[in-house]
């Protein structure tokens, strides 16, 4: 499964026609960015908190309030589809 939050600028729709044979599926949301109060990333195992929502495309911050595009992809041939994650990062 892979779980992507991307600014608006980056956001791009589609689905290759090869991936869509091989079992890959997605799942689109528009949000109303909301950085969770436990948001950030362990380093050496310290953790580290983030100040915003940052794009996993462009790497730039994604202010609260802003809107976004949260994308799900996964494997039917491994999978089921993902539970609803989205919600913790939406208004």
């Amino acid at each position: 499964m892979v779980r992507r939050i991307e600014c608006t600028g980056c956001f791009k729709l589609g689905t290759n026609a090869e991936d869509y044979l091989a079992g890959w599926r997605k799942r689109y949301r528009d949000i109303v960015v909301k950085k969770p109060n436990d948001h950030g990333v362990t380093v050496n195992g310290a953790f580290i908190a983030m100040s915003s929502i940052v794009c996993d495309t462009c790497g730039q911050p994604i202010a609260d309030g802003a809107t976004a595009k949260a994308t799900t992809e996964w494997n039917i041939n491994r999978e089921d589809e993902p539970l609803i994650w989205e919600s913790q990062y939406s208004l």
